[in-house]
């Protein structure tokens, strides 16, 4: 089927549903035109006094939890108990959706989902993702719902028995041929409208808006038309000032959709609500909505850096907590649960965590994500206390568990509950790549190296890539972290053994090279045969001495590379290398007299002291004369190992404690 319009794509899917046809997908890029389709899907329906519920996941981490309650609120129109249920946060997550399913399944409504979330996808991420899996899944799959879903591809869950593409619009004159609000803007309407109005048709209503901001903004009309645009560059050249990142980014804070006259009030200057409302602002009852398209670029792009984030989070829950009150006082439990959701969603934003441990929230996975935005924040006191209050709900959150653990461990804190709340993790979710890294290197930086021996095992036997998982996220959640610390304390047996572990594909980059590299220097120091420093390639050892002038004419009678090992004020001891033909090289220790020194001129070439790890290069020509050159100490450096937090910790700890 050829892409239609949105409003012929609703009139496909309203036939097919009349038809009694289960499963629809809408399926078109962003900003293509999917929700505008599901909206017109709605008003049919509503036309048709069929019963229909809608459901849409936005990008937050509690977005799971927030369309449960959404679900939830739109099927509890004769009887509140289900709504009671899901806002009880003693009863799982679970056990809510399986009821909310079996709520949707007996009342049969139409379900319009907009993107619905699969793993795998850039859509399916984050610290609750799975529950909007199990979500979508529920949904999708319950055989007696007839569900439409507006979905970037088709077939996240199920086949749909039908599938419609949408196409962005066919009508640029409706939207170009507008009443806009300052005659910057109408100008650049005017002046799209004199270019090949067909080659407009591609954009969507959103982009063709977002295009005379643009030419507003001083792009070429001709340009807009002659090549497609694609919506992120639309929207960076649109929004181009930081007053107006700013508002949007604010905006677009607000899931239930801004409130028009406090929007009007706060953005009135400089034309500021004017120019959001000709150009950014979804057209809804609600209230002033950012699309997603624009939302996208704001959150990713950071146009709203902390603590402006903050602070705009902490408003907008005392907004909703105003709506709450109201919606309450009135007996309105439907309304006062979505802002109460509302509520607790700000303010975890905003990192209040006196004001969400003080609240009611519905689900215990909430406490989660509090300590997870306190952690990244580094209070990590506060964190700790969200994830106890976690745990009082729910003794089997694994997540809780974890980050219960990582940030008592993160303050070299009480090293026996660290561990057991490790372990309690792990136990639950085995499948965690993250979880066996943590506890290992917990176990390493404690020196329990045996344990961390067996915690290693456990996870090779537990976690191996023909189970379907990502072999890099392998390497970064537990193979990279462990050798590390593992060389930085020196355990290179152990460190060997994982290096080992790391697959193939990954042993060409430079962060797998570097610690291969640092394992076999560390293996010399070890052997006393450390005289080359990390800066020459080992390809290039012994071909020549690196220091020497090459524009030197006099012959190479004698080399040996070597390392100092100690300096005092009679001299250095040298530990030297000498390899003569193709036979392997013999060490020893070679001292210099400080005389010695000063004839071989070696600290006026080096430019600075001869100091302990200065590696050097002890070379006699054939003219008889003799030079000591010394590498910069950058060659004698390898690069820094990413520890995460300081391996010291616990001994810094516990010597504060202790007075």
């Amino acid at each position: 089927m050829e892409p239609l319009t949105p409003r012929a794509a609703a009139d496909v899917v309203l036939e097919g549903l009349d038809a009694q046809k289960r499963r629809f997908s809408i399926v078109g890029r962003q900003g293509s035109g999917k929700s505008s389709t599901l909206d017109a899907i709605g008003a049919g329906l509503r036309d048709r006094d069929t019963y229909f519920v809608r459901v849409g996941l936005s990008h937050d981490q509690d977005a799971p939890f927030a369309a449960l309650v959404d679900l939830a609120s739109q099927l509890s129109r004769s009887s509140f108990e289900l709504l009671d249920l899901v806002c009880n946060s003693r009863v799982s997550w679970r056990d809510k959706l399986t009821a909310v399913t079996n709520a949707l399944v007996a009342a049969a409504p139409v379900v319009l989902f907009d993107e619905p979330r699969s793993p795998g996808t850039s859509l399916g991420r984050g610290v609750f993702a799975s529950c909007a899996h199990e979500l979508s899944h529920a949904i999708l799959s319950a055989e007696k719902l007839q569900v439409v879903a507006g979905e970037q591809t088709h077939g996240t869950f199920v086949p749909s028995h039908t599938v419609v593409s949408v196409r962005p619009t066919s009508l640029p004159r409706q939207v170009l041929e507008r009443n806009w609000s300052n005659s910057d803007l109408a100008a650049a309407a005017a002046d799209l409208l004199k270019q090949d109005v067909e080659g407009l048709e591609r954009y969507s209503p959103l982009e063709l808006r977002l295009a005379v901001a643009s030419v507003a903004r001083g792009t070429s009309a001709r340009d807009l038309v002659k090549k497609r645009w694609s919506p992120p560059e639309l929207v960076r050249t649109a929004i181009d000032t930081d007053a107006l990142r700013t508002a949007v980014a604010e905006l677009a804070l607000y899931r239930m959709g801004a409130p028009l006259e406090v929007v009007q009030e706060q953005y009135a200057k400089d034309g500021l609500f004017a120019f959001l409302s000709d150009v950014v602002f979804i057209e809804s009852p609600a209230g002033a909505i950012v699309h997603d398209v624009i939302a996208y670029e704001a959150r990713d792009h950071r146009w709203l850096p902390e603590p402006g984030s903050e602070r705009a989070h902490a408003k907008i829950a005392a907004w909703h907590k105003e709506q709450f009150e109201s919606a309450r006082n009135v007996s309105d439990v439907v309304k006062a649960t979505r802002h109460e959701m509302e509520v607790i969603h700000h303010l975890t934003e905003s990192r209040d965590a006196t004001a969400v441990l003080s609240a009611s929230v519905f689900f215990s996975e909430q406490y989660d994500l509090l300590g997870k935005e306190l952690s990244i924040a580094k209070r990590y006191d506060d964190a700790v206390t969200a994830y106890e209050r976690a745990l009082e709900h729910d003794s089997n959150d694994a997540y809780a568990h974890h980050y219960l653990a990582y940030n008592l461990d993160a303050q070299g804190k009480q090293p026996s509950r660290v561990k057991t709340a490790y372990e309690k993790a792990r136990e639950l979710r085995p499948e965690r790549a993250r979880y066996h890294g943590r506890y290992a290197t917990f176990l390493v930086t404690v020196g329990r190296m045996g344990e961390a021996q067996d915690a290693w095992a456990q996870a090779l036997s537990q976690l191996a890539y023909d189970d379907g998982l990502d072999p890099a996220l392998l390497v970064q959640q537990i193979y990279a972290p462990l050798a590390a610390l593992l060389l930085h304390r020196g355990e290179l047996d152990f460190a060997e053994q994982v290096l080992c572990a790391f697959p193939r594909f990954f042993r060409e980059k430079a962060a797998y090279r570097a610690l291969e590299l640092r394992l076999e220097l560390l293996r010399e120091v070890e052997d006393e045969t450390n005289v080359f420093p990390p800066a020459l390639a080992r390809e290039l050892r012994w071909k020549q001495p690196a220091l020497f002038d090459k524009l030197d004419s006099r012959k190479i009678v004698r080399y040996r590379p070597g390392r100092i090992c100690s300096v005092t004020e009679r001299g250095v001891r040298v530990l030297m290398a000498e390899r003569i033909g193709g036979d392997p090289p013999d060490y020893a220790y070679v001292d210099f007299t400080a005389a010695e020194l000063v004839a071989l001129k070696a600290e006026r070439r080096s430019g600075f002291p001869l100091a302990v790890g200065t590696f050097v290069e002890h070379v006699v020509l054939d003219d008889g004369s003799a030079l000591l050159l010394a590498w910069q100490p950058q060659a004698n450096a390898l690069p820094p190992l990413d520890l995460g937090f300081a391996p010291d910790r616990y001994i810094r700890a516990a010597t504060a404690a202790q007075g």
